[in-house]
């Protein structure tokens, strides 16, 4: 047990993995595939549902081969690093691509000449579908394979088999279900789960350890679950720069979670939630550039993707900030949670009250009339940002709506 905690920054789930392949639980039939690979190696490709063994498998099966081989992140690969990689060797080199969706298209018919040639045996891995995500002329010279998860009482058995091998604590029957509930069929998210809770599984009773459990799955998203502590706090700083109008603190941090060969779609989906969340109406625009940065990302892939993420980042981090649309929308769900809504008739469309309805054009653009919900007091959820950015949209808007609905102040 002592071995296995030796390196504390090493994740469980890593640790867990199946050293060989005498102690790969084949559940998905791969043993065929490696039978024939060992007898004369070929391109091929797994794709299947994240956490369920793609990765591990076929790193056993590139410590069994006979050819030099080379693992690399397609997510933050040049074509350049390839290209050393496998001149360094004289004959055919195995390379292994694993999250190959994140390898742009244009970027994928390299491949297409080294492997009728010989030099490259290509092997990739990935979650995605692949006649989405990979040409068709470097799929057609490939073998590819599905990899179906595993039935829920097989996931279950290979979850313990694993842990008791690894003489960790005892784990009651009603934390294993809840765990495998949620995360069923990634293994890998049923162990960080089940790691979360180590420190209490000898000292707290099923309760406050199903509570724990509870609270974990809430705090931890789907999309970072395999980030380490450095990751989440480097992508905590990037956003907060972000947020906090400092462009070169975030350009820093942004290089660093790239250069760490963080999957680069993750800064960009959160600069798209800034944009609204933190930039709103303030600056409209935020969520566009934002918007074609994403884009951008999903279709160049790394390196040049750091390219758009740069132009995002300063974008949004030298833009007026106001979060008050984010503000709003919080505000609105919390008062219907506790409120019924009816909307007034004259503004329902199966209301025979709907013939009092004043179309607003009909007016210069502008009527007095009431939207507001029946029988509930009139609230203000939507409040602009008094800021410090005189150049802020949001100042504008202020003065428009409070003339028009001088009677509901947006203060």
């Amino acid at each position: 047990m002592n071995s296995l905690f030796g390196n504390a920054e090493t994740p469980l789930w890593t640790k867990l993995r199946p050293r060989d392949m005498q102690s790969y639980q084949d559940f998905a039939g791969l043993t065929a595939l490696r039978d024939e690979f060992q007898k004369k190696p070929f391109s091929f490709l797994l794709y299947g549902p994240p956490g369920i063994g793609k990765t591990t498998f076929i790193e056993l099966l590139l410590k069994e081969a006979s050819l030099p081989f080379v693992s690399l992140p397609a997510a933050s690969t040049s074509l350049e690093e390839i290209r050393k990689s496998i001149d360094k060797n004289p004959g055919a080199t195995i390379l292994f691509l694993d999250e190959f969706h994140r390898f742009a298209k244009s970027r994928q018919d390299y491949f297409l000449k080294p492997i009728e040639e010989g030099r490259i045996i290509l092997i990739a891995a990935t979650t995605e579908s692949p006649w989405y995500y990979i040409t068709r002329p470097l799929l057609s010279r490939m073998r590819v394979r599905e990899i179906k998860a595993p039935q829920l009482d097989q996931f279950l058995d290979i979850l313990q088999t694993t842990w008791q091998n690894a003489s960790l604590p005892e784990i009651d029957d009603l934390i294993w279900q809840k765990t495998i509930e949620r995360v069923y069929p990634d293994f890998r998210s049923a162990i960080l789960a089940l790691e979360a809770l180590l420190p209490f599984l000898e000292t707290d009773d099923k309760q406050n350890l199903v509570e724990k459990l509870d609270h974990y799955f809430q705090e931890n998203r789907q999309s970072l679950k395999n980030f380490t502590a450095k990751e989440y706090d480097l992508l905590s700083a990037f956003i907060k720069s972000v947020r906090g109008s400092d462009p070169d603190s975030s350009i820093l941090y942004l290089a660093k979670l790239l250069q760490m060969g963080v999957d680069p779609t993750i800064p960009a989906r959160r600069l798209l939630i800034l944009a609204s969340e933190d930039i709103g109406l303030a600056n409209s625009q935020a969520l566009l550039v934002a918007q074609a940065a994403a884009w951008a990302v999903e279709n160049t892939g790394m390196p040049e993707a750091r390219i758009p993420l740069a132009h995002a980042t300063i974008y949004l981090a030298a833009s007026p900030k106001s979060n008050a649309a984010y503000n709003a929308i919080n505000a609105a769900m919390k008062f219907c949670e506790k409120n019924e809504i009816v909307p007034p008739g004259h503004i329902m469309n199966n209301s025979p009250q709907i013939k009092d309805y004043k179309y607003p054009h009909d007016f210069q653009g502008w009527v007095d009339q009431n939207y507001w919900a029946v029988d509930v007091e009139r609230q203000n959820f939507y409040k602009p940002e008094k800021g410090v950015f005189p150049e802020s949209k949001e100042s504008k808007l202020k003065e428009i709506f409070e003339r028009l609905w001088s009677h509901a102040p947006l203060d």
